[in-house]
Order: C-alpha cells, then sequence, then structure tokens
C-alpha cells in the first residue's frame, strides 16, 4: 500500500446507493475529489471516513429510499497511467442500516471503522515488454505449480502487447512470509536495448540462477557438444572458447541456447575449430524469446 497505491491515488470516489425490491440502482449521492496525495494510509482512511459520512448524509434526506432497508458504501482510489488509462488502486465496499431514533428519525450509524484496501489485482506498467514469465511455487519444497509464459499462454497476468503486468493482490503481497513464492522474469526493450529482469517475492530485482556446463562430448565429426544446467527460462546464452580458464573468449559458431522450463537441460553443438584443448563458457546475450 505504501510503496504501490499511494503514490498511484490521486483521486478517490465514494458512492452510497440502495437496491429497490425491483432491483433498481437509487443512487443516494456520489462525491469524487481529484488532486489527493497522501503519504499514510492512516490520513487517507481518515479523508474516505469523513467523505463517507458526507457522502451518506443522502440517505437521510433522499426521498426515494427505503429507509429502513441496506445501504451499499462502494469506494475507490484511482489515478492515471502513461498509457493504460484510468487504473484503480485502493477500494472499499461494506453495508450499513440507518440508526432509527426514538422519536422516529434516523441518524448514521458509527463509520469509524471504515478503511480501504487494495484492489483485486495490481497492475504495473512495463515500458518496453516484450516477453515475460510467472513462476509460482511452494515456499516450503520450492516445487512450481503455477507457470505463466506469454509464449505459450493467453494473458492473465503478464502482458505484452499491452505493455503492463496484471498480478492478483493475494498473490501479490505473500511476500516471503507466506505459502507460496512469486517469480517473474522479464524482456524490455527501449530505445533498442535488451534488457532481462528477474523479481522476486517482494517485488524487488533478484540476482539471476546461475548455471552449471557439463557433459563435454568431442564427435568424430569435428564438432563439441554440452549440456547446460540452471539459469531462468527463457534466459539467452552464447557459448565462448578460450584457450585458458581465464580466457581471451571468443564466440563460438553455433545456435543460441535458451534456457527451457519445468528444469530442462539445454543443449549445445558447434563445430570444433582451432586447438582441440580449450575451455568452454557461456555469456548472457540480449535476446527476446
Amino acid at each position: 500500500i505504501q510503496t504501490y497505491a499511494l503514490p498511484r491515488s490521486t483521486g478517490i470516489h465514494v458512492n452510497v446507493y440502495q437496491y429497490t425490491i425491483e432491483g433498481d440502482v437509487i443512487h443516494v449521492r456520489r462525491g469524487y475529489n481529484a488532486g489527493i496525495n497522501f503519504t499514510t494510509k492512516a490520513e487517507l482512511d481518515i479523508f474516505f471516513r469523513q467523505k463517507a459520512c458526507l457522502v451518506a448524509q443522502g440517505a437521510l434526506t433522499n426521498t426515494l429510499v427505503d429507509k429502513d432497508g441496506i445501504f451499499k458504501i462502494f469506494g475507490i482510489t484511482d489515478g492515471g497511467s502513461q498509457n493504460l488509462g484510468i487504473l484503480n488502486y485502493l477500494y472499499h465496499y461494506s453495508e450499513f442500516r440507518l440508526v432509527k431514533n426514538q422519536d422516529g428519525t434516523y441518524s448514521l450509524p458509527d463509520f469509524s471503522s471504515l478503511e480501504m484496501g487494495l484492489a483485486l489485482s495490481m497492475v504495473f506498467e512495463v515500458p518496453g515488454l516484450q516477453w515475460g514469465r510467472v513462476e509460482v511455487s511452494y515456499a516450503s519444497s520450492g516445487a512450481v505449480f503455477q507457470e505463466e509464459d506469454s509464449r505459450y499462454h493467453s494473458p492473465e497476468i503478464i502482458n505484452p502487447w499491452g505493455g503492463y503486468l496484471e498480478i492478483p493482490t493475494d498473490l501479490a503481497v505473500e511476500g516471503t512470509n507466506g505459502f507460496v513464492r512469486l517469480k517473474i522474469s522479464l524482456v524490455t526493450v527501449v530505445n533498442g536495448k535488451t534488457n532481462f529482469w528477474v523479481y522476486g517475492p517482494m517485488g524487488n530485482q533478484i540476482p539471476e540462477t546461475p548455471v552449471l556446463l557439463k557433459d563435454f562430448r568431442r564427435t568424430n565429426e569435428g564438432r563439441v557438444s554440452f549440456t547446460l544446467l540452471g539459469g531462468d527460462p527463457g534466459r539467452a546464452f552464447r557459448a565462448q572458447k578460450g584457450l585458458t580458464p581465464r580466457g581471451p573468449w571468443t564466440d563460438t559458431v553455433g545456435e543460441t541456447i535458451v534456457v527451457r522450463r519445468y528444469g530442462a537441460s539445454s543443449y549445445w553443438e558447434g563445430p570444433e575449430t582451432g586447438p582441440t584443448n580449450s575451455f568452454y563458457r557461456v555469456r548472457s546475450v540480449d535476446y527476446v524469446p
């Protein structure tokens, strides 16, 4: 809330309404304030309660409502984004009844406990988004039970065409204390520069998963091969060759290696040129999976 929702919330809507027996909606009163700028949720909640009390006064004065019926309060904060229009960040929904006094008049109930919470999803614009992958694993075992890769799945969390992520709030707020862990990998291209990013369960950028080269083989046809283990799915590498373990290194002839999903190993093969007693390594390359 402090780092995501509050800085992006520039307006607040509060609406009090009631459904009739026929299912029609009577909007008792609405209120909107633009240009809000709160640094703490406590300040925002105080303002929201004040607005709710003001708007709910319509339940006392509106002659079309059933004063003994149920009223609903809906509040939401929003803010403009660069490319996605208006987005919602915090919301509130609750029901209340008017208090009927002994003299037959009505008054508002106590609204001192009203507060706003995060919307059902959290939207993040990602300039230049070209590819993304979401991985959800169990905190206890590390086993992945949910995956979304924009190469293979229809967009639910990752939308490279729209340039944004829409993460379910209950998943986004798991952090490192919940039962699951969220990991997001992205490739962006901005001003011709390609970048690969990996984000952990707290939303911060984390180091990439290391890779290991093994099973080096030389064939009779003058070719060499090896297996690449580890790495983050979608990350691309190019094989390099050197005369010593410290290099100098030169790129080899062969296909770009792209780390596969589900922990599957990746295989590389290329022609062996130059001295046969050489060393191999891989370097990461700019690549959109």
